[in-house]
């Protein structure tokens, strides 16, 4: 019974630490969602388009970089990056 008790413990204890990322992620969403609502609003004041292919191509490589810097698979950043991204562009574009 001991090993399932420490077993159980050390679960809890990866679990608290997954819904602090989580806790983070969504902070740092939010964050991110309202700076780029300010650029949307910009864009949309200069009549700007709301994708900026060489920009995004330079994040896209940044995206990578950083990946692989912290051991993660750069497909999974990516994926990731890219979904916000493509959420971003989606309301600037409903606006």
């Amino acid at each position: 019974m001991k090993i399932v008790d420490e077993t159980r413990a050390e679960l809890n204890r990866y679990r608290q630490a997954i819904d602090t990322c989580d806790a983070e992620l969504v902070r740092i969403l939010a964050q991110r969602f309202a700076i780029t609502e300010r650029v949307s609003q910009l864009k949309a004041r200069a009549g700007w388009p709301a994708v900026d292919e060489q920009r995004e191509a330079e994040q896209a490589q940044r995206i990578d970089d950083l990946a692989q810097e912290q051991g993660l698979d750069p497909e999974i950043a990516l994926t990731v990056w890219r979904t916000v991204v493509d959420l971003v562009v989606q309301r600037h574009q409903e606006s």
